[in-house]
């Protein structure tokens, strides 16, 4: 009886160690997880201002090739 005792309580400790492990590995995946999101969540926010830029840049370009044809329609008006 002392024996199986002994066996009961080393099992017990056992699965006690490996839920504890378990824990831990959920615990770090949930932090790996929170860290790529932030990191995802980073990467978008660049994403969107080197869009706005691109955006700003070509807009940029637009005006001031419609001030240039403008210009040039101003300088030689058509008959």
């Amino acid at each position: 009886m002392q024996t199986l005792d002994n066996k009961l309580k080393l099992n017990t400790m056992q699965i006690s160690d490996k839920l504890k492990a378990m824990q831990t590995l959920d615990n770090k995946l949930k932090q790996n997880t929170m860290q790529i999101l932030d990191k995802l969540k980073a990467m978008q926010t660049l994403d969107n201002k080197l869009n706005l830029k691109t955006m700003q840049a070509l807009d940029n370009k637009l005006k001031l090739k419609a001030m240039q044809v403008n210009h040039f329609l101003m300088r030689y008006p058509m008959k």
